[in-house]
């Protein structure tokens, strides 16, 4: 590849170092923008193998079904809202974009050679430590530079929210910290390597952020399964992805049955005695809505029951797309276990690396976030970017164009 564009490559990967830590601390919604516009400028450079197409069909295949559910979404009709903004369209829109922007972001990251992969992942790691002592700080202080901040730029300042807002950082460092430690231990880093890995406990110590944590001990066990059984250990975590999306609608509809709410609210502190009192209500709605689902953004539409999302992905995709939604997740998720099944045999540590990153990420997906929220998809837009680099410093024999991703045949190197 010419030097030019692994400069310009590098530069990328200089504005995502620099952005990363700002949106850690201001606000982890700048995630889209960024990744975004730096798939954007990656577009040129961005090119999909096979193997990236077929998953990218996947995803437009989602999203396609999800356009289409708008016809019959209650979420279609501006007044259920008393908005000017149709957040169904809106919705549809940034996944149409992210759905371009993500797969060149990754496919022309992937571009970098070995030694500049290896440049990329010590900046955005160095980026990351960077923002650890003043989040961590504003957590054992009570807040007290955010809000100045936040209303130095005229946004609107909830004291409720300032804590929830601020450990959304330990959330997306949960997913990312995996290829980023393991590059600083690779580069004969390992105290920077368990700092990094410690920001999601410690976030959860001050700022009340149970689920990063737990993805990280979810992730450590991938980790662990893949690095001692290789392409076997990435196989049985396919298995128990797809078991469990397909069994979650039966899940919540036991939880609903048993009447778990009612009988557990007291005992749970009040953010998961929430989260439980939404899954009993989404799981009520889901006879009526099956196989096709409420449509796109259908959550919205109980503004006094369900805040915007159930906090839970999958509810979600089953409650609004349905069984055809469902089903092209699981093809998705088995599609990437696919691939990462191949990372394991080229490289154990890197399929290990992989497969705790998916796992993190799917974790977190299960008990937090929405499943449309743009900057929540362009994480892992950047966290598999971060894998790719890593792969391209432990599997280099592929060359500065290739990808250790393309290649499924050929022994574990461990």
């Amino acid at each position: 590849m010419p030097a030019r564009t692994q400069r310009v490559l590098l530069g990328l990967c200089v504005a995502l170092a620099v952005s990363t830590p700002l949106c850690l601390y201001l606000g982890v919604r700048g995630f889209a923008p960024v990744a975004g516009i730096v798939g954007l400028l990656c577009l040129p450079l961005a090119r999909p193998t096979r193997e990236d197409v077929s998953g990218i069909l996947i995803l437009a295949a989602l999203v396609i079904w999800a356009a289409i559910s708008i016809a019959w979404s209650p979420a279609s009709n501006l007044r259920v809202f008393n908005s000017a903004k149709a957040f169904s369209h809106f919705t549809i829109g940034h996944m149409a974009l992210l759905l371009v922007l993500c797969p060149a972001l990754i496919t022309g990251l992937r571009r970098l050679d070995e030694r500049s992969a290896r440049k990329a992942l010590s900046w955005i790691a160095y980026g990351v430590l960077a923002a650890t002592p003043v989040v961590v700080g504003e957590g054992l202080t009570g807040i007290k530079l955010y809000p100045l901040l936040l209303a130095l730029t005229h946004q609107q300042v909830r004291l409720d929210r300032l804590i929830a807002d601020l450990a959304q950082g330990g959330y997306v460092v949960a997913v990312v910290a995996w290829p980023l430690g393991v590059a600083l231990m690779r580069q004969g880093r390992p105290r920077l390597a368990l700092v990094l890995m410690a920001f999601a406990p410690l976030s959860m110590l001050v700022l009340r952020g149970v689920a990063p944590t737990l993805a990280l001990g979810v992730g450590l066990g991938s980790f662990l399964l893949v690095l001692r059984l290789g392409p076997r250990g990435a196989g049985v975590l396919a298995l128990l992805t797809a078991a469990y999306l397909l069994a979650v609608p039966g899940v919540m509809l036991a939880v609903d049955h048993l009447q778990l709410y009612a009988q557990f609210k007291t005992a749970l502190p009040p953010s998961w005695s929430d989260r439980l009192r939404i899954w009993s209500f989404v799981a009520e709605q889901l006879a009526g809505t099956f196989p096709r689902g409420a449509g796109l953004d259908a959550s919205r539409t109980f503004p006094g029951l369900i805040p915007l999302h159930p906090h839970s992905a999958p509810l979600q995709v089953w409650y609004e797309l349905g069984l055809p939604g469902a089903m092209l997740e699981i093809c998705f998720w088995l599609w990437l276990w696919r691939r990462i099944s191949d990372c394991a045999r080229r490289d154990r540590l890197y399929g290990a690396t992989a497969a705790a990153t998916a796992m993190a990420y799917l974790s977190i997906n299960a008990v937090s976030f929405g499943q449309w929220q743009a900057w929540w998809l362009a994480v892992g837009g950047l966290a598999t970017a971060l894998c790719v680099l890593l792969g391209k410093t432990l599997v280099p024999t592929e060359g500065a164009e290739g990808s250790p991703l393309r290649t499924r045949s050929g022994g574990s190197r461990r």
